[in-house]
């Protein structure tokens, strides 16, 4: 994160433990001592950014096999994640570093679904939305809550019982 930051951030980094521990948090996931975590931060302190671009990146180094479906409320965003993710994938400093483990399909290098040449892939979709016949062996919900709207019942509710009971059917394993 903090070598690959100006890739795709201008200016420089702020440092804090929070970014440490969620780091270390990640970490433990590619490792498999943590099966399911759960992240909540303040708005504008690197969560997306660092678990949803630097983080399946950096797995692809050495699993590049890895298969994400993102998911959030808003397909421009998720989209937006995965675009600046492959972004870094075919930057300069990325490339001249690790381009030799995995390189990005042609055929399916879509802004939100794109693959590599190890079987990996990675897939944005909304949530309610077009889950059907995708999976991921990761799956990454990112702002799933529309803020507007989550103060209704019936629609934290409704991404709270599409979470618990279509998205976890959709882990590959």
């Amino acid at each position: 994160v903090w070598a690959a930051w100006h890739v795709l951030e201008p200016g420089e980094m702020k440092d804090g433990w929070h970014l440490r521990l969620l780091c270390a948090e990640l970490e433990k996931v590619t490792q498999g001592t943590t099966k399911n975590l759960l992240l909540n931060l303040p708005p504008r302190h690197g969560k997306s950014l660092i678990v949803s671009v630097f983080w399946p990146v950096w797995e692809w180094i050495s699993r590049p096999q890895e298969q994400y479906l993102c998911v959030s409320y808003d397909l421009s965003l998720t989209q937006d994640l995965a675009r600046r993710a492959r972004d870094l994938i075919k930057s300069d400093w990325f490339q001249s570093r690790w381009g030799r483990r995995f390189v990005l399909s042609d055929d399916q290098d879509a802004k939100g679904h794109y693959t590599n040449d190890k079987l990996g892939a990675r897939i944005s979709i909304t949530v309610r939305g077009g889950a059907t016949g995708k999976g991921g062996t990761r799956i990454i919900g990112d702002d799933l809550h529309n803020t507007k709207a989550i103060e209704r019942d019936a629609e934290r509710e409704g991404v709270i019982y599409w979470w618990g009971n279509v998205i976890k059917s959709r882990k590959n394993n």
